[in-house]
């Protein structure tokens, strides 16, 4: 069995990353973090084209490693799998993925929410990482080798007024997670891992759209008493991708300061 003393601790050298939803706050900082341990990173963009391809040359100029935009939607399946099957006909590994992408959804009270917008953030919060993880996995198995992240929400763990969609989007994310844990490594036992990082309040994505009121009565919640910062969620991100968290899977990680 090869050891992970032979590696630097937490290196992600010669390994890639397939990141999600790249663009966004938090997504840029899991690609960041990433490339910083060595990893090449193919950055997941939806619309954000420039976007996607200013990260790619601003992360290849600092951490000289190879950052590439790959266009993708993950609500839809044939697109998934042309991004994936992309990325390995260009001799490519994806030894990473990390499912980053979703949306908030409707910000409304349950008798309000449309069939269509809960469908709508469904599809994109639960049933894209589905559609990801299904596409990855049997490059993973025929390399014998692969770390899966997704990204919850502590709005999936304990419920949030408001948000019902999105909230039981991540909350069906756990069971995703713990399910494909199992049945990724095959009969072979594979070294391949599936874990999730439950993010809590922080200050990228739709917190910055919360009043101030209630954002300030969030952070009375919190233990720490502040608003996390998406680099602090991305090394969580960061340590479940590298070769030592091997032992970790089917795990649930909440990176939320304690929330209360």
């Amino acid at each position: 069995m090869e050891t992970i003393t032979n590696y630097p601790l937490f290196s992600l050298t010669n390994r890639n990353a397939l990141v999600t939803g790249a663009t966004g706050g938090l997504g840029t900082a899991i690609a960041d973090a990433l490339a910083r341990q060595g990893a090449g990173v193919f950055i997941g963009y939806h619309t954000k084209a420039s976007v996607a391809e200013c990260l790619g040359k601003e992360l290849s100029a600092r951490y000289g490693i190879v950052a590439e935009p790959v266009q993708l939607d993950v609500n839809d399946e044939t697109s998934v799998k042309q991004a994936v099957d992309s990325i390995i006909h260009r001799g490519k590994s994806i030894d990473i993925l990390v499912n980053n992408a979703g949306i908030p959804g409707p910000m409304k009270k349950m008798e309000d929410i449309s069939y269509a917008e809960m469908m709508e953030t469904l599809a994109t919060d639960l049933v894209g990482p589905f559609l990801m993880i299904k596409s990855v996995v049997p490059h993973m198995k025929q390399q014998g080798y692969g770390r899966i992240i997704n990204l919850g929400s502590v709005s999936g763990s304990i419920g949030e007024q408001g948000l019902l969609a999105y909230a039981s989007a991540k909350a069906g994310l756990g069971g995703l997670t713990k399910t494909a844990a199992r049945e990724a490594v095959g009969k072979e036992k594979l070294d391949i891992t599936v874990n999730q990082v439950n993010p809590g309040y922080t200050t990228a994505g739709m917190m910055r759209l919360v009043p101030e009121k209630i954002l300030e009565k969030k952070i009375a919640a919190i233990t720490l008493g502040r608003l996390g910062r998406p680099e602090e969620v991305a090394a969580a991100v960061a340590f479940l991708a590298s070769r030592e968290a091997g032992y970790l899977t089917g795990q649930i990680i909440a990176v939320n300061g304690g929330v209360a």
